[in-house]
């Protein structure tokens, strides 16, 4: 059995998957590799699992398995929607120096929350953060037209920031 076959068999959405003149074939090399890799898989434990990392976004997420390219898209599996367990979770912290003397770093980060947050640090020093975002409005143009207007927008956030000094 090909892959193509046993691709379809799995997702047993034959009728939906096709090659056209845009979207050729696999070459036979890509063929080749692709059905070994199957069979692999399929005489070791008769099932595959993917596996992804996925940066929190805050937002649900689904992944989604077609063919068709962009051009002519034709989903052939969706998963369930997924959340994540902390979204509003500070991520991503990032320390930068402010100036030359060394006496202050700013610390900034990004959350699911507005609300300004405190950062303790030193002998019991702490900080409150400003907090700023931006929207698809403030990114995108529309000439010419911006994937962030459509599919390509994820709600950023907000961005936290703090200055520590010594």
């Amino acid at each position: 059995m090909t892959v193509r076959e046993e691709i379809v068999k799995l997702l047993e959405k034959a009728d939906m998957y096709f090659f056209s003149p845009e979207h050729p074939p696999l070459t036979e090399e890509a063929q080749r590799a692709l059905d070994w890799d199957i069979e692999q898989k399929l005489k070791s434990a008769c099932n595959a699992s993917l596996q992804f990392h996925v940066i929190n976004i805050r937002t649900d997420i689904e992944f989604v398995f077609f063919s068709g390219g962009f051009v002519t898209p034709c989903i052939l599996k969706r998963s369930t929607p997924r959340a994540f367990a902390n979204p509003n979770t500070p991520l991503y912290g990032h320390l930068s120096s402010i100036d030359s003397t060394g006496n202050s770093m700013r610390v900034t980060w990004v959350s699911g929350d507005k609300s300004p947050q405190q950062v303790q640090y030193g002998n019991g020093k702490s900080e409150t953060s400003t907090v700023t975002t931006f929207s698809q409005d403030d990114m995108c143009s529309s000439v010419p037209e911006s994937p962030a207007k459509d599919f390509g927008w994820h709600d950023p956030g907000y961005i936290h920031s703090a200055v520590m000094r010594a």
